[in-house]
């Protein structure tokens, strides 16, 4: 009796929202903290988003965030933000980068969930240490001031787990793409990276890369 008390006061006292709702809260956390064109009206959201996804079992998440994604288009905010906040939550992590890769792929013009990417995928990336979400991050093909941020992402996710990263750089064309997009935006506070890295057996790998940033930043 009295445990069925609380799991009622519990319910009662969980917000319920609807997929309409729902779905502009998932896109308010893939696109809520841009400040410029038509998604600023999503911030609003973010009060009811950011404690509710992060306090939601993974498998309410699931069940109410697939029918979220599969009522729109896989390109519209709504489906982008839902699976942007499944991975995040480490909800089928692969799954769920693979549908945001899917529409840097189709999308032939810079939308807003294309210049979002670059963050959600280095912040999939370093919450959940996952390599599927990095690749997506390194490779995706961007120019302009989309490639300006996703070289910045890089870098940060550099700065903040760089055993990740070089693990990348044993592949050769990647080792030429981490090369550019940390060196875009290097700075001698990146050392303590490759201070990190010199203790590791990934040393010699680190040891070529930061020779090659020197050589193109001075």
């Amino acid at each position: 009796m009295v445990i069925g008390l609380f799991l009622a006061t519990i319910a009662l006292a969980t917000p319920q929202f609807d997929q309409k709702t729902l779905g502009l809260m998932a896109a308010s956390e893939l696109l809520g903290k841009q400040e410029t064109g038509g998604v600023t009206w999503l911030n609003r959201y973010h009060e009811k988003a950011l404690p509710y996804f992060r306090t939601r079992p993974a498998s309410d998440l699931r069940s109410e965030l697939e029918r979220v994604y599969r009522a729109h288009r896989f390109d519209s905010m709504e489906a982008c933000g839902a699976a942007f906040v499944l991975a995040l939550h480490g909800v089928e992590v692969d799954k769920n980068v693979a549908r945001l890769a899917r529409v840097h792929q189709f999308d032939e013009g810079a939308s807003e969930v294309v210049e979002a990417l670059p963050q959600a995928f280095a912040d999939i990336a370093l919450r959940c240490h996952d390599r599927s979400a990095l690749v997506s991050l390194v490779d995706m093909e961007s120019d302009g001031a989309i490639a300006e941020e996703q070289a910045f992402e890089v870098a940060r996710v550099f700065r903040d787990d760089p055993v990740d990263v070089i693990k990348l750089a044993k592949n050769a064309r990647r080792f030429r793409l981490l090369a550019d997009q940390i060196g875009f935006g290097y700075e001698r506070g990146d050392d303590a990276a490759f201070a990190k890295l010199a203790k590791t057996r990934y040393r010699d790998l680190a040891a070529r890369l930061k020779r090659h940033l020197w050589k193109d930043t001075h």
